[in-house]
């Protein structure tokens, strides 16, 4: 009897360049400079560990912040611990209420509907940088390329082999 072939070739070769593109998207974001960011700029009303939005989030690991000209707060992730993806700067203990501050963020659709934004990338107090979120984002569109570029050989030695067509 006779192995049927399976027709997926099409199929994974269009899933893996979606995902190729996922990936580009990822890294563009994750290599933006300050400039290419939605800013904004306002006085700290808030700076804490918690928030009655997610009261159960670990304090240890996140700080929220909310400033007068933006509508809603900011979850920012501070966790240091091993498989943490900590922030490259981090000084947010200098905050407080009353100081005048830079956000630069990105928004997008699914975000805009989210009741804090966790994409803040960097945060500055006149001249000095308070916070730079970290470059998960940046360790992760490479793994994806990696992972994306192994299957779509292996997918092609399938087809060279005739196993799926």
């Amino acid at each position: 009897m006779e192995k049927t072939k399976h027709p997926i070739f099409l199929k994974a070769i269009s899933s893996l360049a979606f995902c190729f593109v996922l990936s580009g998207f990822l890294l563009v974001r994750a290599n933006k400079s300050k400039k290419d960011f939605n800013l904004v700029s306002g006085v700290v009303e808030y700076i804490g560990k918690s928030s009655p939005l997610y009261p159960n989030k670990n304090p240890d690991k996140y700080r929220f912040l909310k400033i007068d000209a933006y509508n809603k707060p900011f979850e920012l992730f501070i966790g240091k611990a091993t498989g943490d993806f900590k922030p490259t700067l981090e000084k947010l203990s200098l905050l407080l209420p009353g100081d005048s501050i830079d956000v630069y963020y990105d928004e997008n659709f699914s975000t805009r509907k989210e009741p804090v934004n966790r994409l803040a990338y960097f945060i500055d107090r006149g001249k000095e940088t308070i916070f730079i979120k970290g470059n998960w984002e940046q360790y992760l569109a490479f793994f994806l390329i990696g992972l994306s570029a192994v299957i779509l050989v292996w997918v092609a030695i399938l087809k060279r082999k005739g196993k799926i067509r």
